[in-house]
């Protein structure tokens, strides 16, 4: 009974349609016999079995490769179609070296230079931030005007828009410039197309970017280049600029306080009849001026009191008359006329009137040698009075000094306290100033240690899409996997609902 009932289920193929998927030949059998293979319903236990071994899978595949083939040939010509229709993008790349120690200039610079290893890396990785700033971003949409570029400013992602802007376009009726929703479009749309990193161990900056066209995305790297160029330039004036002014506002306040200082001195030294002179007081260098004068003056008067102490015994051998042209000539004259009474002696008596006519003439010059030296002596004393009393006066005016300088002592000792208050805001004021000027100077240059060691340049190939050799093999592949997965699923859920 058993073996003439045969149950059916309309959902599984029938054995003929089976037998006529899977072809005869070179088919892998497994070591069972090929008519088990070609008979599911011989072997329904084995065959009817939920899971798929590897050898049934490879028989599937094998049994329907023309189906694989020919999916996997449509998905190739889709996505190299596809690949057709997307617009190209090409990369351009630039590197930058941002040195952190920046170009000295003056001795006291602004912005602090890194030392430190770890602080320059620091100091590059912000700049790698500075660079994708929305601040400088927003200079190169200005630069390039991506705000009205369609690849920018989503235009071309809105087809109702575009045929919009045509209509606008053709009557005429337009607005004068972009929105800002376009400018905020463009600005989006510039921030996902470019890319910045620092290199490895470095303080190079790569920075790259990604348009439609080569010369769109060198455009847009020279401008991002230049843009932060020029504002490393101004933050740096900026700074240097602002800097100077609070400078400058500080020395307005230095200068009232350095002149505050100055009339208070002025004033303190005019109520106590203090006079400075050459940086000095008045009764000071006077005290200084007496003291040499009364030094002088006693060495004057102990040098005329030795000369008078020699001249008590003889007066001829001091200087002073050795010194006299009149001693000399009395002296020449005597000694001739000394001579010639000897010679007259020698032939005369003491009484003839030649001898003494020469003997008075002797008498004279002695008397008129007597005059000259009593005349020095004179001189001498009255040089030795003049003396003592020059020193007696300048003994008297050194005392009076002094007592003025006493009195004059406690009043010196608040007006060197207001001295030093003086000169201590005189220096503070000086290096204000000095500092002002450099930095009014530094805002002139531009100190950044940045250059371009490599200009921006275009790839050659386009980094999107891939090759159409590319998309063919990977569309292939792809279709004919999926197909592979479409058979094996259709064939393990027809097994599982036997």
């Amino acid at each position: 009974m058993s073996d003439s009932v045969r149950v059916t289920r309309p959902d599984l193929p029938e054995p003929d349609l089976l037998k006529a998927d899977l072809p005869k030949t070179d088919l892998p059998t497994t070591g069972r016999p090929k008519s088990d293979l070609l008979a599911p319903d011989l072997l329904a236990p084995d065959l009817l079995a939920p899971d798929l071994l590897a050898p049934d899978l490879l028989a599937i595949a094998w049994n329907r490769k023309l189906r694989h083939a020919i999916v996997g040939a449509l998905v190739a010509i889709l996505l190299v179609g596809l690949g057709a229709t997307l617009p190209a993008r090409y990369k351009a790349t630039t590197q930058l070296l941002v040195d952190p120690r920046d170009i000295k200039v003056l001795d006291n610079q602004l912005t602090p230079q890194a030392e430190a290893q770890n602080i320059g890396v620091t100091l590059v990785e912000s700049q790698v931030l500075v660079l994708q700033s929305e601040s400088i971003l927003h200079q190169v949409v200005d630069r390039l005007k991506l705000d009205q570029d369609d690849d920018f400013n989503g235009r071309r992602a809105s087809p109702i828009r575009s045929i919009l802007n045509r209509l606008l376009d053709s009557t005429g009726v337009r607005r004068t410039g972009p929105s800002q929703e376009e400018r905020l479009a463009a600005l989006f749309n510039l921030q996902r197309f470019i890319r910045v990193r620092r290199l490895d161990r470095t303080y190079v900056i790569e920075a790259s970017s990604s348009a439609e066209s080569r010369d769109k995305a060198r455009q847009i790297l020279e401008a991002l280049v230049a843009a932060y160029l020029d504002d490393q330039a101004v933050s740096r004036s900026d700074i240097a600029r602002r800097t100077g002014q609070d400078l400058d506002s500080g020395v307005t306040s230095l200068r009232k306080t350095l002149e505050g200082a100055e009339r208070k001195l002025s004033t303190y030294m005019q109520q106590n009849n203090l006079i400075v002179a050459r940086g000095q007081l008045v009764n000071e260098q006077q005290l200084a001026d007496l003291n040499g004068q009364l030094v002088n003056a006693r060495v004057d008067v102990s040098r005329l009191e030795a000369r008078r102490g020699v001249a008590t015994g003889s007066f001829d051998n001091l200087p002073e008359a050795l010194a006299s042209p009149t001693l000399r000539d009395l002296r020449a004259n005597l000694a001739r006329v000394s001579q010639q009474k000897a010679a007259l002696e020698a032939h005369m008596l003491p009484g003839h009137p030649a001898v003494r006519t020469i003997a008075d003439n002797e008498r004279k010059i002695f008397t008129m040698i007597n005059a000259e030296v009593g005349r020095i002596r004179e001189a001498s004393e009255i040089e030795l009075r003049r003396a003592r009393a020059n020193e007696r006066a300048l003994e008297k005016k050194l005392g009076e000094l002094r007592e003025l300088s006493n009195m004059t002592n406690n009043a010196q000792v608040q007006l060197r306290e207001l001295e030093r208050e003086v000169e201590v805001n005189r220096n503070l004021y000086r290096a204000a100033v000095t500092r002002t000027r450099e930095a009014q100077e530094q805002s002139r240059v531009n100190t950044a240690n940045v250059r371009v060691i490599s200009a921006p340049t275009t790839e050659r190939d386009r980094i999107f899409p891939p090759p159409v050799s590319f998309l063919a093999v990977f569309g292939f592949g792809l279709g004919a996997l999926l197909s592979m997965i479409a058979a094996f699923t259709s064939v393990y859920f027809s097994r599982r609902t036997v």
